[in-house]
């Protein structure tokens, strides 16, 4: 990638097995040698969607993850022109639309542009050393708190979505539900308000593959036409591929979603704590608001004391302190 920055032609020759270009030139007269690089030799960009493509075979999330690697690739050359030839031979040999891989292609360079490290202007002048005042754009803790756990939970069901709980209800009835419709059954019964929009596609989606009784988990998203879309649940479901990769090294990690029975039930209780801390916020906020409509202004001082005797069992179910964080056996 450095080199296609620098404006390179770069073209790959790989020699058969065994071979280096020494021990191949050894053993075959020079003519022989020349055609065989001058016939083999392959562009940089079409070696490495070959060779992706071999690897990604039917599984549609590699494939995706392959295409987003060569898109990369394409974004470091320079000339437009090479750009745009490199990504109708990406499109034919993936067939993929022209303009899914453009978009892509925006997408890259935004990523790129934005972890280029800012220079920063050099002055003479010796600094003065004062105190700088926290960012007013900060994350607020709740918010951010609230949406790390929202992004936890939809991870859960496009990786585990169609596995099946055992459960036991209140008079000790023993049940199955799956992943989707545990977690789903708990948005429902918070009426909760998604934080992050892709995620609220992606759910809306989820429903509607209920309603037609299909599950939809992360492989029905990874051929979504909304490159967003795409993006997000690649991202969610590559964990469990590592996790695999390194398993056919005959190394093997703790398997993510090993105690699954208990990570969900674990994750829902903590996003329910973290919304009733945001519901408290909000309530909270809200209050200066109604100070002139005294019904209102107690009705709300009632719901935030009964928010938090719902937060304070919690805690205690959760085994939270403020100095330690949750910790929850899954």
């Amino acid at each position: 990638d450095m080199l296609l920055t620098e404006g390179m032609n770069i073209r790959v020759l790989l020699f058969p097995e065994g071979d280096d270009p020494d021990s191949f030139a050894r053993k075959h007269p020079q003519e022989y040698v020349e055609k065989f690089i001058e016939n083999e030799a392959m562009d940089f960009i079409d070696f490495k969607a070959e060779i992706l493509l071999k690897e990604a075979g039917n599984d549609p999330i590699k494939k995706a993850e392959a295409i987003r690697n060569i898109v990369k690739s394409v974004g470091f050359v320079q000339n437009g022109l090479k750009r745009e030839v490199y990504l109708k031979e990406v499109s034919n040999k993936f067939g993929l639309s022209e303009q899914s891989l453009f978009n892509e292609l925006d997408i890259q360079k935004q990523i790129t542009q934005n972890q280029a490290p800012k220079s920063q202007p050099r002055e003479n002048v010796q600094p003065k050393l004062e105190i700088v005042p926290d960012s007013i754009e900060q994350v607020d803790p709740i918010i951010f708190d609230l949406l790390n756990q929202e992004n936890n939970l939809v991870n859960l069901m496009l990786n585990f979505g169609d596995v099946v709980l055992h459960r036991e209800n209140g008079d000790n009835e023993k049940y199955d539900i799956t992943v989707i419709e545990e977690i789903l059954h708990h948005f429902e019964e918070e009426n909760y308000e998604f934080q992050v929009e892709l995620n609220k596609i992606i759910i809306d989606s989820i429903k509607e593959g209920i309603a037609n009784e299909e599950l939809r988990k992360g492989n029905f998203f990874v051929t979504f036409m909304d490159e967003n879309i795409t993006s997000k649940v690649v991202d969610a479901i590559m964990p469990l591929n590592d996790l695999e990769n390194w398993a056919s090294r005959n190394i093997f990690p703790p398997n993510y979603g090993d105690k699954i029975n208990t990570q969900v039930e674990g994750d829902i209780l903590i996003h329910k704590f973290r919304y009733i801390d945001y519901l408290i916020k909000t309530i909270t906020e809200d209050l200066q608001n109604q100070t002139n409509d005294e019904s209102k202004y107690f009705e709300s001082i009632k719901k935030i004391t009964l928010l938090k005797q719902a937060s304070m069992q919690l805690s205690e179910i959760l085994g939270y302190s403020p100095i330690k964080g949750i910790y929850v056996k899954r």
